[in-house]
């Protein structure tokens, strides 16, 4: 499995396994973040490694244990249209997974 959508993806953190799956998924690693004294990474700094690291002008900050429906770029491409600086906050639904889950390749928007 690689990444492929919207590439580079930056993996950040120096957390046991990280460096590992961010080979194995084709994505940039970026270890050196701030931490709290309770060993969580400092939102500032996942900021600024993702911005380090960037090729692009839209930078999208998403915890690993998020998963994007086909619904997450339509807004983002409204957004852009604007041509205005912005933010983007979404709220997170949890949701019980029970096995494992088939994730199939994003398709191309119908026209």
């Amino acid at each position: 499995m690689h990444c492929r959508v919207g590439p580079p993806w930056v993996l950040a953190g120096d957390e046991a396994g990280c460096a590992a799956i961010a080979r194995e998924l084709n994505c940039i690693h970026e270890p050196q973040l701030d931490y709290t004294p309770f060993g969580r990474p400092r939102v500032p700094s996942v900021i600024e490694a993702g911005e380090r690291r960037a090729r692009h002008d839209l930078i999208c900050n998403i915890n690993a244990d998020i998963i994007l429906t086909d619904d997450f770029i339509s807004p983002v491409r409204r957004l852009l249209s604007l041509q205005v600086p912005w933010d983007m906050v979404g709220q997170r639904w949890n949701v019980e997974i029970e096995g494992q889950g088939t994730f199939l390749p994003p398709t191309a928007p119908s026209a």
